[in-house]
């Protein structure tokens, strides 16, 4: 014998699938944005093992963060809004002033090229403290000079 559905029951079943679609959609949002806008772990703001500069001195909500030795330049790399996740229009090139360095092995040097990029004019270096939330200015030489960063003395 075929029984009559209970009233109701497909507006719950329509409500239910309209909810979990709205849940994931979220979900994916918010994580394409953050891998998107993050070399390090994916995730804002600055976290442990990673190397992490702030567009002003002392830290503000416009960051980028990294694992790993790199150009500052290279590509399109702009600061973060570690609040929102969405990435800014100002390139981290040097625009750069201070470092959060969270790496647990690693001092990191700043670094400052010449025209062509084979000497460096200037450099800052900054301790490892992957446990601290430790921002350090860079010094007016480097303010808004930084070409790259050297994590290990390696580039």
């Amino acid at each position: 014998m075929h029984r009559a559905p209970r009233r109701g029951s497909r507006k719950r079943l329509v409500a239910t699938l309209t909810i979990a679609g709205a849940i994931a959609a979220v979900q994916v949002s918010f994580a394409g944005v953050a891998t998107a806008a993050d070399i390090g772990d994916g995730l804002s703001p600055c976290n442990k093992y990673e190397l992490c500069y702030s567009k002003d001195n002392p830290k503000s909500q416009w960051q980028k963060d990294y694992w790993d030795s790199g150009d500052d330049g290279v590509g399109s790399q702009t600061f973060v809004d570690v609040n929102s996740g969405i990435a800014g229009s100002t390139k981290v090139l040097n625009n750069a002033s201070s470092m959060n360095n969270r790496d647990s092995e690693c001092d990191v040097k700043v670094v400052d090229y010449n025209s062509d990029g084979t000497v460096i004019l200037a450099s800052q270096d900054f301790s490892n403290h992957p446990d601290a939330n430790s921002w350090v200015g860079f010094t007016s030489r480097m303010n808004d000079h930084n070409d790259a960063h050297l994590r290990c003395g390696h580039y």
